[in-house]
């Protein structure tokens, strides 16, 4: 983080939206320059012309990108992952799910992190709830 760019906190939404449009085999680096963008550069990420910047960067399709952002695109997808956080008690940002497995609220160093990530290693895959096929 680099707390001297740091502006307003903007509307994720947006971005949420961008991520959801973009390639899968673009989104890592999406999510990467679109953090970069916020939390280094003190970019509004609220802001189409910067999430148009970064997909120039993973040398995407930049005007269709823009059509589908002042459309509908990732707007019903956007909502649902916003449901479902609401629905596993998610409040607020920062949060890191690993591996669906263990969770980490607000901010913590790299060690707890790295930490986090070991323990989920070693727990057992979430159980998934079966279909019943007697009704």
């Amino acid at each position: 983080f680099n707390f001297d760019e740091l502006g307003n906190i903007a509307n994720t939404t947006i971005g949420h939206r961008f991520l959801h449009i973009v390639p899968e085999e673009s989104k890592s680096d999406a999510l990467d320059l679109l953090h970069t963008a916020d939390f280094e550069n003190g970019k509004d990420i609220s802001n189409i012309d910067t999430l148009l910047d970064i997909a120039k960067g993973l040398a995407l399709d930049v005007e269709n990108l823009k059509n589908e952002l002042n459309g509908e695109s990732g707007k019903q997808e956007t909502l649902m992952d916003f449901y479902y956080a609401m629905q596993i008690g998610i409040k607020g940002v920062p949060i890191l799910i690993f591996d669906n497995k263990a969770v980490l609220y607000g901010t913590q160093s790299s060690e707890e992190i790295l930490e986090t990530m070991k323990k989920a290693e070693l727990l057992p895959d979430p159980v998934e709830e079966e279909e019943d096929t007697n009704t």
